[in-house]
């Protein structure tokens, strides 16, 4: 086996097998929103995503077939991007559900995204779609934490000071 391959979970494998079986689905898509009250700042917004994705090697990781086997390949740097636009009111529920309809698959990229969507009376909501490969509900309390440290560091002005040891999938 390569030495940048990593065994995964029994969860991972099931998940990896119904992915080969079915194709890219989004199935096992899970959402999680944060609203946001007042106008972020982007580029501070765009910058903390990418931080926990480089804290979290999991958020980098695509699962390669290996002699007929899943392993966790970690990527070196997140490719995906914080992806913005604005949406009046009755639009708000169509674009969520498309963000969590959108299929990954997970053996060619990361299978997560991340959507602001600012609404016409000055909120936004910050989505992210993760595939259940990458993480369960739990995962969504470190991720909301972290993205908290990220961004009121950009903020400020510089990276992130972080309180521990990322936590690690598996």
């Amino acid at each position: 086996m390569a030495t940048d391959l990593a065994p995964t979970s029994h969860a991972q494998r099931a998940l990896w097998f119904l992915h080969r079986w079915d194709g890219p689905s989004p199935t096992y898509n899970m959402p999680f929103a944060l609203r946001l009250t007042g106008t972020p700042d982007e580029t501070a917004l765009r910058l903390a995503v990418a931080d926990v994705a480089a804290r979290h090697d999991i958020l980098r990781t695509v699962l390669e077939p290996l002699d007929g086997l899943p392993y966790q390949r970690v990527e070196p740097e997140w490719t995906g991007d914080l992806a913005v636009a604005d949406v009046a009111g009755h639009e708000l529920e169509e674009r969520i559900r498309q963000a969590v309809a959108r299929p990954y698959d997970l053996e060619r990229e990361t299978p997560w995204g991340v959507w602001l969507l600012r609404t016409e009376r000055g909120g936004a909501l910050l989505l992210f779609v993760l595939h259940h490969v990458l993480a369960d509900r739990w995962s969504f309390t470190v991720l909301a934490r972290d993205l908290h440290v990220a961004y009121g560091a950009r903020l400020a002005g510089g990276p992130p000071v972080w309180p521990a040891t990322a936590p690690r999938y598996g």
